[in-house]
C-alpha cells in the first residue's frame, strides 16, 4: 500500500481533506508496521541475525514518531549511503511512484544546516522529485553522525551495496568514536571476518592512489574512476591484488582483474607447474615485472618466468641483476655461468 502525497496548503486547510488525514495517519501506521525502507527491517534482520531482537529494539523508537509532511526540496543525500540500485530497479520504482503519485514507505531524516538530510530512503525520495512529487511524509530523527551511518546502514540491510562505499563508512564511524574493527563490530552486530574483509576494498584503493588510508579523502562528489574500478571488483580479485607486486597491480586491474591469469600454471621443462601469481612474485624479485606484457600474458610470463627462475638459481652470482636484466628484455638466451650467449 502506498502513502498519499498532500500538501501543507491542504492540510490546513477548513475544507474536508480526509485523504489529506488518512495518508499522514497510514503513514504513521505503517512505519510502526513495516519499518525502515526496501522491505521490512525486522523481517530482514530476523532472517539474516540471530540478534534481530536487539536490533529492532535499537531501531524502533522512531517508528511510533510523528510523520510529517516535507517539501522534496528540502531534503538532501547523505554523503556515506553505501547503498546502490541498479537502473532497471530505479525504472521500476519511478514506475510505481508515478502511478501512485506516492512513495512506499516515509522518508527517515535528521536536520543538518537546515536542511533535511536523509539517514534512509534516498532512492523513494529521487523517484519523488522525478515523478513531479511536492511533498512526502518524513520521520525526524535527533542522532549524531556516528548513529545516521548505522542506522542508514542497519536499515539497507536488503539492498545491494557498493563495497567501497561501505568500507568508507566503517572507516568514518571507527574513526568517529576511536572503535577498534573488533568494537565497530560489536558496536553495529556484524560479523568481524565481514568487516576486515569490506576494509580490504579501502586498502586497495588507497594503494590504487598511492596514499595512507587515513589521508583518503571520498565523499559523494569525489568518487572518481579509481574508486569505481576498485568497488566493482570482487573480494577475492581485491585480495589478488592486494598482494600483488606494486608495479603489477595496477596494470593487472586495467586490463580487466582477470583471475585465470593469476591462477593459471605454467610449465617448465625442469620443474613442477607455476601458478600465475607464484610467478609474478618471482619475476617481481628478479626486477622484471615492469617488462611483462599483459597483452600477451600466455607468451610474455612464461618467457620472463624462465629468467626469473634463472635468477633465483644462481642468486649468488655477483650483480646477477646486470646480466638477466638486459636478456629478458631482448629475449637472449642464458648461458650457463649468467652470461648471455650472443
Amino acid at each position: 500500500m502506498f502513502i498519499q502525497s498532500v500538501d501543507h496548503n491542504d492540510l490546513n486547510s477548513n475544507t474536508n481533506q480526509p485523504c489529506a488525514f488518512q495518508s499522514c495517519d497510514r503513514a504513521k501506521a505503517l512505519a510502526v508496521e513495516t519499518g525502515p525502507s526496501q522491505g521490512s527491517l525486522i523481517e530482514t534482520e530476523e532472517a539474516r541475525l540471530p540478534e534481530a531482537a536487539n536490533n529492532r529494539t535499537a531501531l524502533q523508537p522512531d517508528l511510533a514518531a510523528n510523520v510529517e509532511m516535507a517539501d522534496v526540496g528540502e531534503f538532501v543525500p547523505n554523503s556515506f549511503n553505501p547503498n546502490r540500485m541498479t537502473d532497471e530497479r530505479y525504472r521500476e520504482l519511478l514506475v510505481e511512484v508515478k502511478r501512485s503519485q506516492a512513495i512506499a514507505k516515509p522518508v527517515v531524516a535528521r536536520r543538518i544546516d537546515g536542511k533535511r538530510e536523509i539517514v534512509d530512503g534516498e532512492h523513494n525520495w529521487r523517484a519523488a522529485v522525478d515523478a513531479g512529487l511536492q511533498h512526502i511524509p518524513c520521520i525526524m530523527l535527533e542522532i549524531d553522525d556516528f548513529e545516521s551511518m548505522r542506522q542508514c546502514y542497519k536499515r539497507n540491510q536488503g539492498g545491494e551495496h557498493d563495497p567501497l562505499r561501505e568500507a568508507l563508512m566503517f572507516h568514518d564511524m571507527m574513526k568517529s568514536r576511536g572503535l577498534s574493527q573488533r568494537g565497530l563490530a560489536e558496536e553495529i552486530n556484524v560479523d568481524e571476518a565481514t568487516l576486515r574483509n569490506r576494509l580490504k576494498y579501502l586498502k586497495a584503493l588507497a594503494l590504487r592512489k598511492g596514499s595512507a588510508v587515513d589521508d583518503l579523502q571520498v565523499g559523494r562528489d569525489d568518487y572518481d574512476a579509481d574508486c569505481r574500478v576498485i568497488g566493482e571488483l570482487t573480494l577475492d580479485q581485491v585480495k589478488a591484488y592486494l598482494k600483488l607486486p606494486p608495479e603489477f597491480r595496477d596494470k593487472w586491474v586495467d586490463h580487466g582483474a582477470k583471475m585465470n591469469m593469476l591462477r593459471q600454471p605454467f610449465f617448465f621443462a625442469d620443474r613442477q607447474a607455476v601458478a600465475g601469481d607464484s610467478l609474478i612474485e618471482r619475476i617481481a624479485a628478479a626486477g622484471l615485472v615492469d617488462l611483462v606484457n599483459i597483452d600477451h600474458w600466455v607468451t610474455s610470463l612464461p618467457a620472463l618466468g624462465k629468467f626469473a627462475l634463472w635468477s633465483g638459481d644462481h642468486i649468488l652470482l655477483q650483480n646477477v641483476e646486470s646480466y638477466v636484466r638486459p636478456a629478458a628484455k631482448f629475449g637472449f638466451p642464458m648461458g650457463a655461468t649468467g652470461g648471455a650467449r650472443p
